[in-house]
């Protein structure tokens, strides 16, 4: 059984291990595969998007390299577009009132998701936007339990050691908290 991955820009929440078995109908196409990814307004969190897209749903026509619709190799199934909007209980700001804060955060959340649907047109998949408040890593667990995806996917900023270790990471986090497989992409390095 062959236990690594084809492409390097990409690590997996739990190793893949030997003994490892992968239910055949998300592979065989028998069963639509829900996929729910984390979008905020990085730009690694629109890569991971766009590399769901291509490597599990495909796009009609082709764009953007990887799975067609056209040649039959695309898979239906629903990727659900998950936006954390910070929570502004107990924030101090200095910009004004709770109502205008909350305008802007709703506004801001508003961009990202169109961005992150702009991302999916074309693909094979149905896409479904959703915008929740709270702690990013918390509230990405509390809606994986509650929509029940086949896999949840995360993008990596690529914090170094001690900043994660400060920070903490929305991916390390997600990948020891959740029941489904976690996918994490990481951008490719930038060729100069």
């Amino acid at each position: 059984m062959d236990t690594t991955m084809a492409d390097p820009g990409i690590t997996t929440g739990v190793p893949i291990a030997a003994g490892v078995v992968v239910d055949p109908s998300l592979t065989s196409g028998k069963k639509k595969m829900k996929a729910m990814v984390a979008v905020d307004d990085s730009d690694a969190s629109l890569y991971a998007l766009k590399w769901t897209v291509d490597h599990f749903f495909g796009r009609r026509g082709g764009g953007g390299g990887g799975l067609t619709r056209d040649s039959g190799d695309a898979r239906e199934g629903t990727i659900v577009v998950l936006h954390v909007q910070q929570s502004i209980q107990g924030q101090f700001y200095q910009i004004g009132s709770v109502e205008a804060v909350s305008k802007l955060l709703g506004e801001k959340s508003a961009k990202i998701i169109a961005r992150a649907v702009e991302v999916c047109s074309g693909s094979s998949a149905t896409v479904e936007s959703m915008v929740v408040e709270g702690e990013a890593k918390e509230m990405i667990c509390t809606v994986a339990e509650k929509i029940h995806p086949d896999m949840a996917v995360v993008g990596s900023r690529g914090l170094g050691k001690i900043k994660r270790a400060f920070l903490g990471s929305v991916s390390d986090y997600c990948a020891h908290h959740l029941d489904c497989p976690v996918l994490i992409v990481k951008p490719r390095a930038q060729v100069i």
